[in-house]
């Protein structure tokens, strides 16, 4: 197996490697936003019930000056009955149901003046808490403003290491694309690990049986190790530093 094999295992796995770190960027971003948005979130939240408690009461104080105006014509339509009683006992019935309408529409009226004062303060709390919301949104935005735009970007990053890992996972043969496929889809984070000059794993370091170094280093297929399960690939080529080169 060529060199160019496992360096294009190597590079799909830095590939990898590249998409797992913007995608925990983008995480940790969302739950930043998340957390910088809270206050403002539980004010909205505050402020919508606030709004549904004021429409309630608005609706019930509606219903109450229904209740007023029926009651004042009834009123007046018992005081134009008054006007035209022929006897003690039609004027002594009449007398009555004005009297109980009096005091019904009175209890009414006190009850939506109990109302009206209701609906100022709740207004009033309306209208704090939106004020104290939009300040809240204000504080904020500059930070939610550039996380967006760092998730955006971080988006835009994954959609090319997408396209950049199609393009090496079409340069592997069918084999090895199943073998690196199968280990990344158990999440594994490293899949291809360089033997150790000493005939260790570069992941793990457990050392390797003799024999299987040896089919590692001439890399006539692929080799996993048997302690870890990753890619072996042949060891890194040393590079002699400067001035080592004899005289």
């Amino acid at each position: 197996m060529s060199d160019n094999v496992y360096d294009s295992l190597k590079a799909l796995q830095e590939v990898d490697e590249e998409v797992l770190r913007i995608r925990q960027r983008i995480q940790e971003a969302e739950e930043e936003m998340l957390v910088a948005e809270e206050p403002a979130l539980a004010l909205e939240a505050e402020l919508k019930a606030a709004r549904e408690r004021l429409e309630r009461v608005r609706a019930e104080e509606r219903g109450l000056e229904r209740s007023v105006e029926e009651k004042s014509h009834r009123l007046t339509k018992v005081g134009e009955r008054l006007k035209q009683v022929r006897n003690v006992r039609e004027e002594s019935a009449a007398t009555l149901e004005r009297d109980m309408l009096k005091r019904s529409l009175e209890a009414v009226e006190q009850e939506a003046m109990s109302l009206l004062d209701g609906i100022r303060k709740a207004e009033l709390q309306v209208d704090d808490l939106g004020t104290r919301t939009q300040e809240e949104r204000d504080a904020v935005k500059p930070r939610t403003a550039e996380l967006e735009a760092e998730i955006k970007a971080a988006k835009a990053a994954l959609a090319k290491l997408q396209t950049r890992r199609n393009e090496r996972l079409e340069g592997l043969g069918d084999v090895q694309r199943r073998v690196y496929e199968s280990f990344h889809a158990g999440k594994r984070t490293v899949v291809v690990a360089h033997l150790t000059h000493d005939g260790a794993c570069g992941n793990c370091f457990g050392m390797v049986p003799l024999q299987r170094q040896s089919e590692i280093r001439q890399g006539e297929s692929l080799v996993r190790c048997e302690a870890c399960g990753v890619i072996l690939a042949p060891p890194e080529e040393v590079t002699a530093p400067p001035g080592d080169d004899e005289a």
